[in-house]
């Protein structure tokens, strides 16, 4: 044993409590390192949810300012229209909901009717 400066008794025991090259926690000196835990290699799939905004139905049969546009997507989106599941580029104005417009079907009409 020997005093130090401070009058503090250093042992070698006290000599390895304050030796710092020892890591604190083993925890710390792992961070970075791959897990020694063997992990599941399948991922869950993801689901994709698309989010339909439908006009409330009090809008939606209202016989007013519902017009049709183009719009400027290169791929047509889905017909809205629950019995129809065609591509359009045709929208309602009033309702933003792409619906189709054509000879053999209109879903624009019959989708604003009760």
């Amino acid at each position: 044993m020997r005093k130090t400066k401070s009058g503090i008794r250093n042992t070698e025991e006290n000599e390895d409590k304050m030796n710092i090259t020892k890591p604190i926690y083993p925890m710390i000196s792992e961070i970075g390192k791959p897990s020694t835990i063997p992990q599941s290699t399948v991922r869950p799939k993801l689901l994709r949810r698309n989010e339909e905004n439908r006009p409330i139905p009090e809008v939606q049969h209202v016989k007013v300012d519902h017009m049709p546009h183009l719009d400027n997507n290169k791929k047509g989106k889905r017909c809205k229209y629950p019995t129809c599941n065609k591509k359009t580029h045709f929208y309602c104005d009033k309702c933003s909901v792409h619906l189709c417009i054509k000879k053999e079907r209109n879903c624009f009409v019959t989708f604003h009717r009760k």
